[in-house]
């Protein structure tokens, strides 16, 4: 392992921000979670979000390619990367998908496009049918809407609560199981540490067996009728231009989930990657790059040509600052300790 200081140079080289999300209505001392997020660049807004058990990170190669023509904004969900764990609460995604409201709002954001991965096309496709006005672009990695019922073994073990907690929070079972069947190449050892860090204890983990516990895999769960009203208002979305990247080697959202899936999308451009997992932005960094530069780019460039007169130039820019003294570790290391918690876990 690299030292802390080079290892947050070179792999996540992006400056910390935060905001402050879920607050609760009357509280007195306006207590919510901090909210970590990545905001790169100018130009026309790109939203990455990540899904379960990943973090921001797994989105660095698209920040440094895009934030040239872009404004890349990056967060993590609240218990993941290098947001706050809240160590007694429990998320579920229309919780989530409020956040997102909220980080937006704060940042005054009007027209915008996605790119998102497992858990984050759910809940990014929940903001966007919220707010189909501003969605510009939408772009997917292997995730899923209403396919529940498609999903491995697995992961309907990993949800079980008679065994989820025990291989999502208890023990880094969930975790190392992406980091070893996500990736169809092997994963660097600085990299998986990366990905693994935020969640290398049990209180750190306890936002995946959020995450997992929350899959509605019956009708009757809490989220179901959330998903299935997201799902049932995507034909709002159908005058946008959508890209579906597909990893076709991933075991747990396979070839049947992907044609579900992208039922929803009849007209979407379909990329199907045959040599990538899970990860794809790690088994296919150049290909992904250039898929979404030329999807993403066309209306990116107009307006940087015509903004050139009043926009910095590239050695105008602001040289990219360190995160939070003492590296990447250090900083998941210092992550507030929440002041309350609003809501119990059942």
């Amino acid at each position: 392992m690299r030292d802390d200081d080079s290892m947050n140079g070179v792999l996540y080289p992006f400056q910390s921000r935060f905001v402050t999300v879920g607050r609760t209505a009357g509280a007195a001392d306006g207590a919510g979670y901090r909210m970590h997020y990545v905001d790169e660049g100018q130009g026309p807004v790109v939203v990455c979000l990540h899904g379960n058990p990943t973090w921001g990170f797994l989105f660095r190669n698209l920040i440094a390619a895009l934030r040239q023509d872009c404004r890349v904004i990056v967060p993590d969900h609240v218990g993941c990367g290098l947001s706050e764990q809240p160590t007694d609460v429990f998320f579920r995604a229309a919780d989530r998908i409020g956040h997102l409201e909220e980080l937006l709002d704060h940042l005054g954001i009007g027209r915008f496009s996605l790119v998102m991965h497992d858990w984050g096309g759910s809940l990014g496709t929940g903001l966007a049918v919220r707010r189909p006005a501003d969605v510009e672009r939408l772009v997917y990695f292997n995730t899923a809407l209403a396919e529940t019922a498609l999903l491995p073994g697995m992961i309907r073990r990993a949800a079980s609560p008679l065994t989820g907690r025990l291989l999502t929070q208890d023990t880094p079972w969930f975790i190392r199981l992406l980091t070893s069947m996500g990736v169809s190449h092997a994963m660097p050892g600085e990299i998986r540490q990366a990905y693994h860090h935020p969640y290398r204890t049990r209180a750190g983990r306890r936002a995946i067996w959020g995450f997992v516990r929350d899959i509605p895999f019956q009708p009757s769960h809490p989220t179901a009728a959330l998903m299935r009203d997201v799902a049932g208002r995507v034909p709002v979305l159908a005058d946008k231009p959508v890209k579906i990247i597909w990893g076709m080697k991933d075991p747990c959202f396979h070839v049947g989930i992907l044609r579900q899936f992208a039922a929803h999308f009849p007209a979407a451009d379909v990329v199907r990657i045959p040599d990538a997992s899970h990860l794809v932005p790690e088994d296919a960094p150049a290909q992904v790059i250039g898929e979404l530069r030329s999807f993403l780019l066309p209306s990116a460039a107009a307006a940087r040509r015509g903004a050139a007169a009043v926009s910095p130039t590239d050695d105008d820019r602001v040289a990219e600052p360190a995160a939070p003294a003492g590296g990447l570790y250090a900083a998941l290391r210092a992550r507030p300790v929440p002041q309350r918690d609003h809501r119990r876990w059942g």
